[in-house]
């Protein structure tokens, strides 16, 4: 389902950072307890990825971290929020703002194990995700 995504916002794997929110093991994501304290212990290696990689966008799956790295960010400027319809329902979100002292776009999308993103009726999220897309754009995707 990544490199579905990935393919679909014209850009592949190899050009991708990617890494967990949390660098902790657990059977499942439903799993994580204390979600905020496992994710606040890992976010200082995060902080410096950000700096060292640099993306412009960060991509992330999942309400809880959208949630937690939107609480790190600064100067919010943006947001805006796309769902599905009543028998499709999701919800993606987008905020503009600093983190790591840059202006970054912050997107969450549903958990890919949730959402049959190569299905056509999620077509529409994908064009949302597009029109958020800088020229050459450099992702960071936290996978909660």
């Amino acid at each position: 389902r990544i490199k579905f995504l990935l393919s679909s916002l014209n850009t592949s794997s190899t050009n991708v950072f990617a890494t967990n929110l949390i660098f902790k093991n657990f059977k499942s994501g439903k799993n994580i307890n204390k979600f905020d304290y496992w994710a606040e212990k890992c976010w200082s290696i995060h902080e410096e990825l950000l700096l060292t990689v640099d993306p412009e966008i960060i991509l992330v799956l999942g309400n809880n971290s959208f949630e937690f790295v939107g609480s790190k960010m600064t100067k919010f400027k943006e947001f805006n929020y796309f769902h599905g319809n009543y028998k499709d329902q999701f919800s993606c979100r987008h905020i503009t703002g600093d983190i790591v002292n840059k202006k970054r776009d912050l997107i969450m999308i549903p958990h890919l194990s949730k959402l049959p993103i190569t299905q056509n009726k999620y077509k529409p999220i994908i064009k949302w995700i597009q029109k958020y897309l800088h020229n050459e754009p450099k992702f960071q995707a936290a996978i909660g």
